[in-house]
């Protein structure tokens, strides 16, 4: 029987701990595996840490001579509690494309996972998510926390006053006003054909000008003033033009006096609908699980509102802060976990940006570690 003893804790020899002979029959050493002991002390060994900079799960930073340097987040606190009770020591690697990690089409793995993957890391402790695709070549911890997955947007501005005389009503209240004005004119103008009551040169336009100058509260002059099935419509348009004139009047001036802004983005389906209306972009973090979920047209709960990010590679971004930055310059969502939105958010300034109230799903961190590790059990345990 061969397997793992107590001075090597990554598999990379194996050592007889037992054998069976016809005389003894089974003669068993001291083995991890017989004794059912859990590697809880590494014996001061060093292990690779696979991490990238990312606030505020573990930033870093280099020194003169260009070493990296851990200086704080709340994965490096875990991390020095681990070794600290442990007994390890610990040295950083990043990996070169400084991602989380996803499959290629060569079926290798970028990022930290592939660094675990390919045993040049130890482990990875960064805010990683445990996904069943990740499972499948690294092992995870159990979850030491929960977030969920939002989206930010620029803060609502107010809108522009450029087009001011016409926002007092919809599209729609125009184009009834402008039928209304239109049939009116019409009917005036056969009315008084028909009564052979009125000859002016052009007397449709005569009577549009008419008709206009009762909306505008101007009147004019109009030579019908002994028919009467005339005087009573014309009595019932200068009903509707006083109660036009009113209530034009009245949201006119609150619209001027009261500062208005635009509709915010802030519920997933409204990002669907502006998305699969091309009025709004979106994007993540790239080389993170999010990334890969977008670029997968199939993924029920991403797949909608990928098509802007399978499009244009640029939507997927190096890092938060420029995430945000697209938020700000454009109609950009920038997708990611709600705890990095809202710490990334609060430096560059919360008033600048809407958070989702709600979210598309929940998700679990936890501690890449190499597959079968014999130390599984004791980071569990810890």
């Amino acid at each position: 029987m061969y397997g793992v003893t107590k001075r090597d804790h990554r598999c990379t020899e194996l050592d007889m701990i037992g054998g069976w002979t016809p005389a003894k029959g089974f003669d068993p050493s001291v083995s991890l595996y017989l004794t059912g002991q859990s590697l809880m002390d590494f014996t001061g060994d060093i292990l690779v840490v696979s991490v990238v900079s990312c606030f505020p799960y573990f930033v870093l930073s280099k020194d003169q001579n260009g070493t990296l340097i851990p200086k704080y987040g709340t994965d490096l606190t875990m991390l020095n509690a681990l070794a600290s009770t442990m007994n390890f020591r610990y040295v950083i690697k990043t990996p070169l494309d400084g991602e989380w990690g996803i499959q290629l089409s060569n079926q290798t793995w970028s990022g930290m996972i592939g660094m675990v993957q390919r045993k040049e890391a130890d482990l990875s402790v960064d805010g990683i998510v445990i996904t069943s695709d990740r499972k499948e070549v690294v092992d995870f911890s159990i979850p030491y926390a929960y977030e969920s997955v939002s989206f930010v947007t620029k803060a609502p501005t107010a809108k522009r006053r450029a087009l001011a005389i016409i926002k007092p009503f919809s599209w729609q209240v125009w184009l009834g006003v402008s039928l209304s004005l239109v049939l009116a004119t019409t009917f005036l103008t056969l009315t008084s054909n028909l009564m052979e009551e009125w000859y002016p040169a052009n007397p449709w336009i005569a009577a549009l000008w008419y008709m206009w100058g009762c909306l505008v509260a101007q009147g004019g002059k109009i030579p019908l003033k002994k028919v009467y099935s005339v005087r009573v419509f014309l009595a019932g348009w200068w009903l509707f033009a006083v109660v036009f004139i009113a209530l034009y009047a009245g949201t006119l001036t609150s619209y001027m006096t009261v500062l208005t802004k635009e509709q915010p983005i802030d519920t997933v389906n409204a990002l669907k609908k502006e998305v699969s209306q091309g009025r709004y972009s979106c994007g993540s973090l790239k080389g993170t699980f999010l990334e890969e979920k977008l670029l997968n047209p199939k993924d029920p709960v991403y797949g909608a509102i990928g098509e802007s990010t399978q499009k244009d590679p640029s939507n997927t971004v190096q890092s938060d802060s420029f995430g945000l930055m697209k938020t700000l310059n454009s109609k950009y969502a920038y997708i990611n976990v709600q705890g990095q939105l809202e710490f990334q958010a609060a430096k560059m300034g919360e008033e600048n940006f809407v958070f989702s109230r709600d979210s598309f799903s929940r998700i679990i961190l936890g501690i890449a570690l190499r597959k079968r590790c014999p130390y599984k059990e004791s980071f569990d345990k810890l």
